[in-house]
């Protein structure tokens, strides 16, 4: 499999995902929007709710090699007034190269969805108990736990990226 990703205006990420499902769901082309767990106060409770891991990116799979995909979708792109670019690494490379799509994998799981992680502080180390931040403590960059955040750092396209994902820290040790 094969994951591309798309810059999309703002608010059109749906839109898009809908566009693409119609129009190339049957050549195999399958767009998703990740999404992860998000902590908030409503009612004076603390919930969590689904927001999109990546406003403004529409990702698809597919098993279409760079050259079959681009063929395929290149004049749709071109021609889409939501769709802004189709990101890159270089000059060339327009997949998402295979270890990081593995990573990305490996935390967003089928469902394409980062879940909420839960662990232990010890002194100033987080030991993640449950999620899919447990034994991926090395990507913690920062953590809020009155918002019940980790900021994480990980590879995207060849960049290092950072991005929030929900953590509970039950309790220090």
């Amino acid at each position: 499999m094969y994951w591309y990703v798309l810059f999309v205006r703002g608010g059109a990420e749906e839109k898009v995902v809908d566009s693409i499902a119609r129009n190339f769901g049957d050549k195999g082309i399958i767009p998703f929007l990740p999404q992860k767990a998000r902590w908030f106060i409503g009612r004076g409770q603390k919930i969590i709710e689904r927001a999109l891991l990546f406003p403004g990116y529409v990702f698809v799979e597919t098993d279409l090699r760079s050259g079959e995909f681009l063929a395929l979708m290149d004049r749709y792109i071109a021609l889409s007034s939501d769709i802004i670019r189709l990101l890159r690494s270089g000059t060339d490379q327009i997949a998402i190269p295979e270890s990081e799509r593995a990573a990305w994998d490996a935390l967003l799981g089928e469902d394409k969805f980062f879940d909420s992680s839960e662990g232990l502080m010890e002194d100033e180390a987080v030991r993640v108990e449950r999620g899919p931040l447990k034994g991926y403590e090395g990507i913690i960059k920062r953590i809020d736990r009155h918002k019940r955040e980790a900021v994480v750092e990980i590879r995207l396209m060849g960049r290092a990226i950072r991005i929030s994902v929900a953590l509970h820290v039950v309790r220090k040790t």
